[in-house]
C-alpha cells in the first residue's frame, strides 16, 4: 500500500469523528404539550441505530438543549434516534418556596422502551427541534 495514501485515509477517518461519521449540530427545546411550558430541568439523551451514535444535552430553564458526544464534541451523526429525558431533582436541603425545578416529567420519559420519543437528524443538522411531552403520560 502507498504510505501517503494510507496516511491520507487515516487523517480523513480521524477528522470525521464518532465512529467515522461526521457530526452535525443538534439543538432544540422540550415543552409540555398541554400548555407549551418548557421542561426546565433534566438531561436529554439521543441513542442512535448506528454504532456509537449517542449524544447528550442538559435542559436549561427555557427547556433548550444542545447535544454533545460523550467525548464533548458538539453535535451527533445524522440518523434516527430514540430519546430519553431524565430528571434527578435533589431538594432535600431546600425550603418548599425555593424549589425552582418546574414540573416533573412522568417516569416513562426516562426509559428508551417507554418514552416514545424519536427524532430524525438530517445531514444538515437541526437547530430548532421541538419535543413535546405530556405531564399526564402513563
Amino acid at each position: 500500500m502507498d504510505v501517503p495514501l494510507f496516511l491520507a485515509a487515516m487523517l480523513m477517518l480521524g477528522a470525521a469523528g464518532c465512529g467515522g461519521q461526521a457530526l452535525v449540530p443538534v439543538a432544540g427545546q422540550v415543552v409540555f404539550e398541554e400548555d407549551g411550558e418548557p421542561v426546565r430541568t433534566g438531561r436529554i439523551e439521543f441513542r442512535g441505530e448506528a454504532p456509537n451514535a449517542r449524544a447528550v444535552g442538559v435542559l436549561d430553564p427555557e427547556g433548550r438543549f444542545q447535544l454533545r458526544t460523550d467525548e464533548g464534541k458538539a453535535g451527533c451523526p445524522p440518523g434516527e434516534y430514540d430519546i430519553v429525558i431524565v430528571q434527578l431533582v435533589s431538594v432535600e436541603h431546600q425550603s418548599l418556596e425555593s424549589h425552582d425545578h418546574g414540573r416533573s416529567l412522568p417516569r416513562k420519559y426516562a426509559d428508551y422502551y417507554t418514552s416514545g420519543l424519536r427524532a430524525s437528524v438530517p445531514e444538515a443538522g437541526v437547530e430548532d427541534l421541538v419535543l413535546r411531552v405530556s405531564s399526564s403520560a402513563k
